[in-house]
């Protein structure tokens, strides 16, 4: 009891954050309305419609209290961009310590079977990053690690975890994102059975325009200067959504609108893609491609069929495959009355990977996803920071459109 109450008026260490004891079921309820500002009304209310409950499951009487387990299924992440954790202290009667765990915190769900047969439904925090633990906790001499690292725990059968239901975590469009945001997703999420929110539109919603042979394109000037001239030229009146696309296009081409670092080429002919990825790969031109089409492969997401959804729930059903990569260009299609692309090499420490997709409505998808490992030059303001509570350095994976082109070493051990 000392101890409990000691932990409760803040002798003893404990976790940063908002914290709590609390005495009763309502006090608790009150302390997770404010952690998660949900209403007051009804009794709980609107509390247990947009959060869950999430405790590990009550071993048998007769089942040994230490003993080795084995993982049995894929462990399953629970996304919540909030959470607040509640243990229980030794007490006369029932006593919980709550706080509000960093949401950087990764929960799952792990269902174990232990050597007397035993199974147990089991929640798990890890906490991402532990610089601030004492370096004296025995889990760093445990597992011989350092501060900074991951550190995992179980819950016990009388901790309880509220978290965000998956309904809102996954299903439900924010009101500040618009659909073409949900390219984005959460790096953590690539693994069988994740769902998210997906956007497929862009080219699946009309015919991809084609490459115009180099010599005529050559012909046609490409500046926004000549804008007035190119709209004349293809038909479009200067206030229409075809000239606003075309002048966006060309300023983006000319530099004037915030793109990727390193080298890049806005490219209105196969053949000068082709003549910028042999630069990148460094690769000889002769044969008309020749051994261009040796070396590398191109990657791009398949097209939706036209019944398809372009905006809606998508989930993961077979097991992500990462494409090495040392070297990479990316093509992404710009809105111009023929094919243009603006083309770029970007950073080496990107991953890619190939992800098969089910959407709600039955559409399969074979995806491509580029991860940028580290976003620390990314505009801290980009709506893809708050959509998942992360910050500059964080992961930001996107899926590629299927007018999007990825070029990769074929063997990348070549290189």
């Amino acid at each position: 009891m000392e101890f409990s109450l000691k932990k409760c008026e803040g002798e003893i260490p404990d976790a940063k954050g908002a914290k709590k004891c609390v005495t009763s079921l309502d006090s608790m309820i009150d302390f997770v309305r404010e952690t998660f500002k949900s209403s007051t009304t009804n009794n709980g209310g609107q509390l247990f419609d947009d959060l869950k409950v999430l405790s590990t499951s009550p071993l048998p009487k007769s089942a040994k209290v230490f003993q080795p387990y084995t993982i049995i299924e894929q462990p399953k992440r629970v996304p919540s961009p909030k959470m607040t954790a509640c243990h229980m202290l030794t007490y006369p009667y029932a006593v919980y310590y709550c706080h509000n765990p960093d949401p950087e915190n990764q929960v799952y769900e792990i269902s174990l079977l232990g050597e007397d047969g035993t199974r147990v439904n089991a929640v798990a925090s890890c906490h991402m990053n532990s610089n601030a633990f004492d370096a004296n906790l025995a889990v760093f001499r445990m597992f011989n690690i350092a501060p900074g690292s991951p550190v995992c725990h179980f819950l016990s059968s009388d901790g309880l975890l509220w978290v965000v239901s998956a309904r809102d975590v996954e299903f439900s469009k924010k009101s500040e994102f618009k659909e073409a945001d949900y390219v984005f997703f959460n790096y953590n999420d690539l693994r069988v059975g994740a769902k998210m929110p997906i956007y497929f539109g862009g080219a699946f919603d009309s015919e991809v325009p084609n490459f115009l042979p180099k010599d005529k394109a050559d012909m046609i000037p490409f500046s926004s200067q000549k804008l007035p001239f190119l709209l004349n030229y293809f038909g479009f009146q200067p206030e229409s959504p075809q000239a606003k696309a075309m002048e966006y296009s060309l300023k983006k081409c000319e530099g004037e609108i915030p793109d990727a670092q390193g080298a890049k080429k806005c490219v209105t002919s196969l053949d000068s893609m082709i003549d910028f990825i042999r630069e990148t790969f460094k690769i000889s031109n002769t044969g008309n491609g020749g051994q261009l089409f040796d070396d590398l492969k191109v990657l791009s997401t398949s097209p939706l069929p036209k019944s398809a959804k372009v905006f809606q729930p998508y989930t993961i059903i077979e097991q992500p495959k990462r494409v090495p990569s040392p070297k990479m260009t990316a093509c992404h299609m710009l809105t111009y009355p023929y094919a243009v692309y603006y083309c770029h090499n970007p950073d080496p420490e990107n991953r890619v990977y190939e992800i098969t997709l089910m959407g709600e409505d039955g559409t399969r998808v074979n995806a491509v996803a580029s991860c940028h490992m580290n976003s620390k030059a990314f505009d801290p303001n980009l709506m893809v920071f708050r959509m998942f509570n992360t910050q500059p350095g964080s992961p930001v994976c996107h899926f590629l459109s299927s007018d999007g082109l990825l070029w990769v070493p074929a063997n990348p051990s070549s290189l």
